[in-house]
């Protein structure tokens, strides 16, 4: 049952568009289940822009909200391709994770890096560099279930990294930076979407990320604020 909704998800991602999040209901040991779908796009570096003085003055909200998680949950890198070391992966998406814990305070929001070791069974949330349809640089999926009241509530996840697309982690200017995207797919897991994007360019939850783009690194006031406003 994962394989084929594994499956139905990147079919339908193939032909979405960046953003999200697209939502697909389904049962899961015959229980109700749903998954969040966020997509990120690359996209050109930006032109410089006359700022909108009216824009600036609305004072937007630049954040937007999904379900909270009631618990840590434990995650593992999986995955025999990787265009950035496996260990660098593991080091730079738990340094991702502890931006968005502390700007939370002291409150634990992700579990902590399991790989399964001593034939221990890895977690079952993941992240993992795969093939995916252009231009797609980073698909989050958060997948919950259904509460006895109808909600639903966040169980697991997975990031899939696009392998089409080249990486790097010292920001040089020819590459996608590791840490910038991990940071933003890191926050859809916490439980953050995507702001206005015509509002909001500054916030690492911005929908998407051009080549050697580092500010994503450091979350602005919109991601702080939505990251309170859930924990």
């Amino acid at each position: 049952m994962k394989q084929f909704v594994f499956a139905l998800i990147l079919a339908a991602a193939s032909v979405a568009h960046a953003g999200g999040p697209y939502v697909f209901d389904y049962r899961e040991n015959g229980r109700p289940a749903r998954v969040e779908v966020f997509i990120t796009d690359v996209t050109e570096e930006p032109l410089a822009q006359t700022p909108d003085l009216e824009a600036l003055e609305a004072t937007p909200v630049c954040y937007k909200l999904a379900a909270a998680w009631k618990r840590p949950v434990d995650w593992a890198v999986k995955g025999t391709e990787f265009p950035v070391a496996k260990n660098t992966v593991i080091g730079l998406m738990t340094q991702a994770m502890n931006i968005w814990e502390s700007a939370a305070g002291t409150r634990r929001i992700f579990g902590e890096n399991d790989q399964g070791i001593l034939g221990f069974r890895a977690p079952e949330s993941y992240a993992q560099f795969a093939h995916m349809s252009n231009p797609f640089l980073a698909v989050t999926m958060r997948h919950s279930r259904q509460k006895p009241n109808g909600t639903y509530e966040p169980t697991r996840w997975t990031i899939l990294y696009s392998l089409d697309h080249p990486w790097a982690t010292d920001g040089r200017a020819d590459a996608y930076d590791f840490l910038s995207v991990a940071a933003h797919e890191t926050g859809h897991v916490a439980g953050l979407g995507h702001p206005d994007p015509s509002a909001c360019p500054d916030e690492t939850m911005y929908p998407g990320i051009f080549k050697g783009e580092l500010k994503k690194r450091t979350l602005h006031t919109g991601d702080i604020a939505g990251i309170n406003a859930l924990y």
